[in-house]
C-alpha cells in the first residue's frame, strides 16, 4: 500500500495524474482490505484519490471520494479536529470548482468553529 503511494505521489509530482490516481487506487484498495473503511489509513487514501481527481477536473468523482474520507473521519475525529478540518477544506473546495457554491459554503462552516474555538473565541 505504502508502494503505491509513494509511486502514486511521484506521478503526480510530476504532472502524470492519470497514473497516478491508478496507483491512488490500487493503495485505496490495499488499504480497505488491510485496515477496513473505517480507519485513518482508508481515509487518507480516500483522499488521495479524490485531490486527483480535482487536478483532472473530475469534481464529482472527486467530491464522491473526498465526502468518503469526510465520513470516516468524522467516524473517527468528530467535527472539531484537524484532521477532518483538512478534509472539509478539500471537500468545499471540490464544491467550488463544480460551482455548488451554497455545499461550499455549508462545508466551511466547521472549519470556522475549529479555528475560533481554538483561539478561544465563542461563535452562536
Amino acid at each position: 500500500a505504502d508502494a503505491a503511494r509513494q509511486l502514486a505521489r511521484t506521478h503526480y509530482l510530476s504532472g502524470r495524474y492519470k497514473i497516478a490516481i491508478g496507483f491512488y487506487s490500487q493503495s485505496l484498495t490495499i488499504r480497505k482490505v488491510l485496515f477496513g473503511d473505517e480507519h485513518p489509513q482508508t481515509a487518507i487514501a480516500l483522499n488521495c484519490v479524490g485531490m486527483a481527481n480535482k487536478v483532472l477536473g473530475k469534481f464529482e468523482e472527486g467530491v464522491k471520494f473526498c465526502k468518503q474520507a469526510y465520513e470516516v473521519k468524522l467516524a473517527l475525529y468528530g467535527k472539531m479536529n484537524s484532521d477532518t478540518a483538512v478534509t472539509i477544506d478539500n471537500l468545499a473546495s471540490l464544491y467550488h470548482l463544480d460551482g455548488q457554491y451554497e455545499k461550499a459554503m455549508v462545508s466551511v462552516e466547521p472549519i470556522q468553529l475549529l479555528y475560533f474555538s481554538s483561539k478561544g473565541l465563542c461563535v452562536q
